[in-house]
């Protein structure tokens, strides 16, 4: 898995680097009721998620996550509060970058 940052919305960054999902499932678990917690406001938005590749080799051919410079280090919305729904919206994340990078590519004529 990436290099994945979480933004409150009052500011406050929540940031791992692992390859294990089981590791990440379990901070999703943690952090995010933390991170998406409304704390008696009544419209708080949700936080945000930037995701950024590792690589397992240190070469640029083996990330595990996007590395077009369309998506890179863009922020989305990340609305999960809990670890499984978080593993669930982070490859729902994942194809959102793929869609947005074929229309991308499609419409500057398959650059």
């Amino acid at each position: 898995m990436p290099r994945i940052t979480l933004r409150d919305p009052w500011g406050t960054h929540y940031q791992i680097d692992t390859k294990d999902t089981e590791i990440l499932r379990a901070w999703f678990a943690e952090t995010l009721p933390v991170v998406n917690a409304h704390y008696g406001e009544r419209r708080t938005p949700p936080a945000t998620i930037t995701v950024m590749p590792m690589f397992s080799s240190g070469a640029d051919d083996h990330a595990d996550w996007h590395v077009d410079s369309f998506v890179i280090g863009k922020a989305y919305p990340f609305q999960a509060k809990d670890g499984a729904a978080g593993m669930l919206e982070l490859e729902q994340l994942r194809k959102l970058q793929q869609d947005e990078m074929d229309e991308i590519r499609a419409r500057l004529g398959g650059t």
